[in-house]
């Protein structure tokens, strides 16, 4: 065997190690499957929660919210960010299992979560202008 094609040969073999040592990694760090849970009333879901939303398109860093929804669908909201806090309220409408808000400046789904025994509340939401998407992973506040 010629040295160039040991060499190649010593240069494979410690690729598909690192390859192999690099997926078993990653796989212990890899979140349990999420499951979506149907809401069957503005009771299960009333208190506070709290999280990061993300805007599409990035113009900006993420922000904190923290939700408060009553046990009758009203909620109050206020985000902090960077140039100041913003906020607002509303009630929430159960349609499929899932909740929804509709308001001047947008319209949101809220969709209920089990990860391993938590509550996972997912916020999407879209402004009337249809230029930001929004995003929020939301947990039960403590």
């Amino acid at each position: 065997m010629t040295a160039v094609l040991k060499t190649g040969l010593v240069l494979a073999a410690a690729c598909a190690m690192l390859t192999v040592s690099a997926c078993a990694d990653r796989g212990a760090h890899v979140k349990a499957p999420t499951k979506a849970v149907p809401i069957s009333d503005l009771h299960s879901v009333a208190g506070k929660w709290d999280g990061l939303m993300k805007r599409r398109p990035r113009t900006r860093g993420d922000d904190y919210v923290m939700l408060t929804i009553g046990p009758d669908g009203n909620y109050e909201f206020v985000s902090t960010r960077v140039v100041g806090v913003f906020g607002g309220t509303g009630t929430l409408q159960l349609v499929d299992g899932k909740m929804r808000s509709e308001g001047e400046r947008g319209h949101a789904t809220y969709t209920l979560y089990d990860r391993d025994g938590e509550q996972i509340l997912m916020v999407e939401g879209l402004d009337t202008t249809n230029d930001y998407e929004y995003r929020a992973e939301l947990k039960r506040a403590r």
